[in-house]
């Protein structure tokens, strides 16, 4: 199950309660798809009943009786009309008025139910949809604490979601529709009858409701944890292929995976068995019911011949109300066993995207002209955590290369991130230019970062792909990807393949080397043309060589263009850098000036700053 919550979630988990939060997801364009089904569904109950109601006269008609002596005689005669019984042909009018009433019925039927599962199927894309896009959103600090497993199991959730809640419940419900109109006309034609079978079966299926609503509520968290666990165990054997392989790991996590398997398939057998249940019970209770009225009503004026019509709407209407209440019994089933899996999409469907990312949220814009300055920079992950980083201070001026080492620990990640605005400072103030970086103008100045880290991620696409990653493919530069290629070094890797820049680089790109990765990494950020790059041991997987061909380039890159920031401890980079800033403990241990030779090549040396 899902261990993040929601800043407020409400206390009400019932299944109602969390139906409820679902509709409040909804857009208005699908409420207004559900007012037109529930039109739907009206019309769909109103053909059930004219059906029933063309059962009397037809059974009346074929056995020769009026049948007034049985049920309620006033509505009995209006069900058969004047001289139906002595017209010459009143058999073939009768059977052909039911008859084009049960087509007509049929056929409502279809168009209701391919509504509905057309519906069930767009409000479950919309909720996948939307509860993926609300993670994607939310702040970098959201993504430090969330485990990746409970995120991709939601996907998963989505899917349980659709099978086991929305469409159970949405058949649960069209069914408890009709139902509901079936019943009224029974009533209608004999109310005794009607109150009778209506009973013993409500009874049934009440009754065992509340026998394994317990059992469902408890089997809906193992499913929902299950689902996560899952996940998690695929992601550790896979992401740990090597070393399984290397150490012939292979069985133990097979095994770790098949108790959780046999866990989640056992549960949901448990569920499924439960929502069947009471289908049997019904079953034979409905014939003993249908047998009792049979003689019941034999014993009526004018015998079974009479009661005939009657009965045979009764029986036809208990027919069709079986089915339906089995319905409605295993849509309520499933649903319930399902309701932690409920809870679990809830969470993610509830967050709400930041501000900044909304559509409507003007973003004021960030000019880098002069300088970035930390200002008395404090950050702490949580209020009262450890201090991370404590009252920085440091200028650095625009078209400056900065280096920044430290031990492990020191801050270096930290310091970056809050440069490149995923998390925000706790104290203090990072100012561009005088301004200051908030919420509202955030992504204008992440618009202007780079980043290149020691971990490059690579999609399961091309290298032109993964060069402009995220951008649509026909919205791709091919002349600025070949020009950062070549930048990054990458003109050699892409020369020997046949497909060129087309050339599929595999799952994180298993097909690529350490050092080709890096280079692709390189290039995606010099396409970006942001004019903050910061490499974060963007060199540490690459050769001597390549090293040193891809440093020359970096060194070539305009002063006026680039402000460059190197976390590493390679000095061939460190190199570049006109001033080393070395963190420790949270604090700045050092600043030292260097001069570079690639420096003076460029120009005068650029203003530093304190």
């Amino acid at each position: 199950m899902i261990s993040v919550t929601p800043s407020a979630t409400p206390a009400d988990d019932s299944l109602l309660s969390l139906l409820r939060r679902f509709y409040r997801h909804l857009s208005a364009a699908r409420r207004r798809e559900l007012g037109f089904l529930l039109g739907l569904m009206f019309v769909g109950a109103m053909a059930e009943l004219v059906t029933l109601g063309a059962v009397v006269p037809f059974l009346a008609v074929l056995f020769g009786t009026d049948a007034a002596s049985a049920g309620n005689p006033a509505v009995i005669d209006t069900l058969i009309p004047p001289g139906l019984l002595s017209a010459p042909n009143a058999v073939y009018i009768a059977s052909g008025v039911l008859i084009t009433v049960a087509l007509l019925a049929a056929t409502m039927s279809i168009v209701m139910y391919r509504a509905v599962y057309k519906y069930v199927f767009a409000i479950a894309n919309d909720f996948g949809i939307d509860a993926y896009r609300k993670t994607l959103y939310q702040p970098y600090s959201y993504h430090l604490n969330q485990n990746s497993s409970d995120v991709i199991a939601v996907t998963n959730s989505t899917q349980i979601l659709l099978f086991y809640v929305l469409l159970p419940f949405f058949e649960a419900f069209l069914a408890g529709f009709v139902a509901i109109f079936i019943i009224l006309a029974l009533l209608v034609i004999d109310a005794s009858s009607a109150l009778i079978a209506g009973s013993a079966f409500a009874a049934i299926y009440l009754t065992i409701t509340r026998l394994v609503k317990p059992l469902l509520n408890r089997n809906s968290v193992r499913i929902a944890a299950a689902q996560t666990d899952r996940v998690k165990s695929v992601q550790e054997g896979l992401g740990d292929i090597r070393d399984i392989l290397l150490d012939g790991t292979q069985e133990a996590y097979v095994q770790k995976f098949a108790q959780v398997e046999t866990g989640l398939r056992q549960a949901q057998a448990v569920n499924f068995s439960l929502a069947v249940l009471p289908r049997f019970a019904a079953e034979g209770i409905g014939i003993m019911i249908i047998v009792s009225l049979a003689l019941w009503l034999s014993r009526t004026e004018g015998g079974i011949i009479a009661s005939l019509p009657v009965l045979g709407a009764l029986a036809l209407g208990a027919q069709r109300l079986l089915p339906l209440a089995q319905k409605v019994y295993a849509g309520w089933s499933r649903a319930a066993g399902s309701r932690s899996v409920l809870l679990d999409v809830l969470v993610f469907l509830d967050q709400e995207i930041p501000p900044e990312f909304q559509a409507a949220a003007p973003t004021a814009p960030v000019e880098f002209e002069r300088e970035i300055r930390f200002d008395h920079l404090t950050f702490r992950y949580t209020p009262d955590g450890e201090t991370v980083l404590d009252a920085i201070d440091l200028a650095i001026a625009k078209g400056e290369r900065i280096g920044v080492v430290g031990k492990t620990g020191s801050g270096k990640s930290t310091l970056m991130d809050l440069l490149m605005g995923l998390i925000a400072p706790s104290e203090g103030a990072i100012r561009v230019d005088g301004v200051e970086i908030t919420r509202d103008n955030r992504r204008a100045w992440q618009a202007q970062i780079a980043h290149v880290p020691q971990a490059i991620f690579l999609s399961d696409g091309t290298i032109a792909e993964n060069i402009a990653l995220g951008r649509p493919r026909e919205a791709i530069d091919m002349a600025r990807v070949r020009e950062c290629a070549e930048r990054a070094q990458l003109t050699d890797l892409i020369g020997k393949e046949p497909d060129g820049y087309d050339t599929i680089v595999g799952e994180r790109g298993v097909r690529l080397s350490g050092g080709q990765r890096q280079r692709i990494g390189i290039a995606r950020a010099l396409y970006k043309r942001a004019s903050v790059l910061i490499f974060d041991e963007a060199t540490s997987a690459l050769d001597d060589q390549t090293e040193r061909h891809l440093l020359s380039a970096i060194a070539g890159l305009k002063r006026d263009d680039y402000t460059m920031i190197f976390v590493t401890h390679q000095q061939a980079s460190l190199g570049l850098c006109d001033r080393v800033v070395e963190l420790g403990e949270g604090h700045i241990l050092s600043i030292t000036e260097q001069a570079t030779e690639a420096a003076g090549a460029a120009g005068p040396e650029p203003r530093m700053g304190s």
